[in-house]
C-alpha cells in the first residue's frame, strides 16, 4: 500500500491513512462520531462541524487497485470535492469517487457551511507533506 495522507486544514492535523487502514480494517470514517478521524474537530471551535453527520462518509482502501475511494453515507448535506479547479458533488447520483492526490474534500454541499477542506495525497507527495511543516501527525 502506498503512503497516503489526509490533512485536516480546519484543525491543522495530518492523518496517516495507510496506518489507519491497517489499524481499523479497510475503511476510515469521517464525521462527528467517536471513531471518526475528524472527531477531534469537536473541540476546534468550527461552526461548520454541525453540518457533518455522525457517520458522514467513508474512505475505503481498495487493495486490488491500490486506491482510496471516498463514499458519502447518503448524508443530509452530502459532500463535494474540489479537483483540478472544478467541483465534484458526492451524493445520491454519484455516491463514490476514487480519490486523487490534491483532492480537497468538503463535508457538505454548501459552499458557506462545509467542514474542510480535508486534503488527500497519496504516494511520495503525501509523505513529503508530513515533513517540516509544523503540523501534528496522528495515526
Amino acid at each position: 500500500m502506498k503512503q497516503a495522507t489526509l490533512f485536516d486544514s480546519t484543525i491543522n492535523l495530518r492523518h496517516d491513512l495507510a496506518a489507519l487502514v491497517e489499524k481499523n480494517g479497510h475503511s476510515i470514517t469521517l464525521g462527528r462520531g467517536e471513531n471518526s478521524v475528524i472527531q477531534a474537530g469537536k473541540n476546534s471551535g468550527s461552526p461548520h462541524l454541525s453540518k457533518v453527520s455522525r457517520n458522514h462518509a467513508l474512505i475505503i482502501y481498495e487493495p486490488s487497485t491500490d486506491t482510496f475511494v471516498y463514499t458519502d453515507y447518503s448524508s443530509t448535506n452530502h459532500s463535494r470535492i474540489k479537483r483540478k479547479g472544478g467541483w465534484v458533488m458526492v451524493d445520491e447520483s454519484q455516491p463514490k469517487i476514487v480519490l486523487e492526490t490534491g483532492d480537497q474534500i468538503y463535508l457538505s454541499k454548501s459552499f458557506s457551511a462545509g467542514y474542510g477542506p480535508l486534503i488527500f495525497c497519496q504516494g511520495k507527495e503525501g509523505k513529503d507533506l508530513n515533513d517540516n511543516d509544523g503540523t501534528q501527525r496522528v495515526e
